[in-house]
């Protein structure tokens, strides 16, 4: 759906998705403000205030909320984003009968502090916003140091042996064994607020595939997929149609298989490019290049510096090779790829670009502008570097040619002074 601009007589409601505890608090200050900002938690903390106790806040109009936060419209959309980018809110929208446009915002609790270090991208984003030493303290935090030292034997009892379940109660089993066994709203982290769930499920029906095979392993990595390759719910479900395997009645999937898969069938790359062309045409040409660099995919981005001809198949193995190595933010490939095509004369030779990648990664560097000034100075470095080089090679030059000339001169000399003998002779 095409995105609207929201004027501050909207109408907005919101609703609790999850309990939000203590923890959770401590986890979205700890873990995700580095990676969202404080205003962006500011306004988690406001929305979640608004919904007060009945887990349902008031009607009211977005002005109401522009004055509690002090904020524009546009830092207001700008925070809400981030936000959904983080799968901790959902905005929907609707009018009524009368025309009234109103907003619905769901509030999500965060993830565990041990799912989000753990997270492919959240945990690989924190460490590169925080330096070392407080990256290991904001981890040695959340890590519980409790073990029991010494030889220990586990005599805890199962489920089973205290629990018993009427098994002639068939209703109930039924009621059970035929709900989901994961519930992907609650479960899934959304990366790409455009992958629809619902469609997703029709999509896995039509092909015959039981829903017991969405772990929370399973929606993690979909969730990866569909963040790094932009890949839709009928490709997902084609892509897992053929990683399925069968032990007996259950269904299990090959993950290694399915990132390969994914990998190799990634939306982006079609045989024409279509997608990627129309996308570029419909760009605005007055953009500046930090706004082409934070909302440009690498692959849009690279077609724009190249006078929109499509990037070779080399070229776009290499931006997914940066990807796999170090998931840095598009944003900052966007910009890495820019530094390299000035320095290298329009070219991306494989080997400088994965070392120059490595670099951003190990500094930490997070966002376009971090890494515009960082390569800016890596840059006058580099060009310092050639001149001293330059001038060494051109002294030598002068200093070696001047050796020649001097004894070129000498074995002139020698021969004259051989010529003038003979003549005298």
């Amino acid at each position: 759906m095409e995105q609207r601009k929201l004027v501050s007589y909207d109408k907005y409601i919101i609703r609790l998705a999850s309990y939000i505890t203590d923890y959770d608090r401590i986890v979205l200050t700890r873990l995700y403000q580095p990676l969202c900002g404080s205003s962006a938690l500011a306004m988690y903390f406001t929305l979640l205030t608004e919904a007060k106790d009945r887990y349902l806040s008031d009607i009211a109009t977005h002005q109401r909320l522009f004055e509690v936060m002090q904020c524009t419209i546009k830092e207001f959309e700008k925070d809400r984003k981030t936000l959904e980018a983080l799968g901790l809110l959902k905005t929907y929208f609707s009018t009524t009968e009368t025309k009234t446009s109103f907003y619905y915002y769901e509030i999500y609790a965060p993830l565990s502090a041990d799912k989000f270090l753990s997270h492919v991208l959240y945990g690989t984003l924190l460490k590169q916003r925080l330096d070392a030493k407080t990256y290991k303290s904001t981890k040695d935090y959340f890590t519980m140091n409790n073990h029991i030292e010494g030889h220990k034997v586990d005599i805890s009892v199962g489920f089973n042996d205290i629990f018993k379940i009427n098994l002639d109660d068939t209703d109930s089993l039924k009621d059970v064994l035929s709900s989901d066994l994961v519930d992907l709203k609650k479960k899934t982290v959304k990366i790409n607020s455009s992958f629809d769930i619902a469609i997703f499920k029709i999509c896995l029906q039509n092909r015959q595939i039981k829903s017991e095979i969405l772990n929370e392993e399973l929606i993690n990595t979909i969730d990866m997929m569909v963040s790094l390759y932009g890949l839709n719910e009928e490709e997902i479900s084609d892509i897992l149609q053929t990683c399925i395997h069968s032990n007996g009645l259950r269904q299990y999937v090959d993950l290694m298989k399915f990132k390969d898969k994914c990998y190799n069938n990634r939306r982006l790359i079609d045989n024409n490019l279509k997608m990627m062309s129309e996308y570029v045409e419909k760009q605005p040409k007055n953009r500046t290049k930090k706004e082409m660099w934070e909302e440009m995919s690498p692959y849009e981005f690279l077609q724009f510096r190249q006078n929109d001809i499509p990037p070779t198949q080399t070229d776009m193995n290499l931006i997914d090779e940066i990807k796999r190595q170090t998931s840095l933010p598009n944003p900052v490939i966007n910009v890495l790829l820019d530094f390299v095509l000035l320095k290298k004369d329009n070219s991306l030779p494989k080997n400088y670009v994965l070392t120059i990648a490595s670099d951003l990664l190990r500094s930490g560097i997070g966002d376009a502008i971090e890494a515009s000034e960082y390569l800016k100075n890596k840059g006058k470095k580099i060009d310092n570097k050639q001149k001293e080089l330059e001038k060494y090679s051109k002294d030598a030059f002068v200093e070696d040619n001047a050796d020649t000339m001097q004894e070129i001169e000498r074995l002139r000399q020698e021969y004259a002074a051989k010529r003038k003998e003979k003549n005298n002779e």
